[in-house]
């Protein structure tokens, strides 16, 4: 399916013209940087930042590559981008809850409560340090890519 040149120039701007707007309109509610980074209310803007490159860390590493597949492909195929993105958030969610300290930690709901590694397995980290410090994103990706390009190889010479 194409999209012609013309469609997709109005659909960004409009997208960056409601960005604006909301933007603006959420500016003139925030009277200090508090207000800004926790929205005035009381959590902790620490858990606000790490739940945030939590999340660009799972979307990165299950989106990116296909993203990049699809656009700079001249035929991509859907199953490789699926299997991509499945896989960059399997293996990111995996590493997150069993290896990774910092991580698996926010998934407490209490202080005195055990992590999920820790409740399965009963150890912190399926892994030891240094490597139970590596942020899941530096797996996830690269392991997302590979896939990508695995399944792009494997596909050009069944045709």
């Amino acid at each position: 399916m194409a999209v012609d040149p013309p469609s997709m120039t109005a659909v960004v701007l409009l997208y960056i013209a409601i960005t604006f707007i909301l933007g603006y309109l959420g500016h003139r509610q925030t009277k200090k940087a508090e207000d800004y980074l926790v929205a005035g209310r009381s959590t902790h803007p620490v858990i606000i930042a790490l739940a945030t490159a939590m999340f660009m860390g799972l979307c990165a590493a299950a989106f990116l590559p296909s993203f990049a597949y699809g656009v700079y492909s001249k035929n991509p195929l859907k199953k490789s981008a699926l299997t991509s993105s499945i896989v960059g958030a399997v293996v990111w969610l995996i590493w997150a809850a069993f290896v990774n300290i910092r991580v698996s930690n926010l998934f407490k709901r209490a202080k005195d409560s055990q992590t999920l590694c820790q409740a399965v397995f009963g150890k912190a980290s399926l892994l030891p340090l240094p490597r139970s410090s590596i942020d899941p994103i530096v797996i996830g990706l690269p392991l997302s890519a590979l896939v990508v390009g695995i399944m792009v190889i494997a596909n050009r010479t069944k045709t």
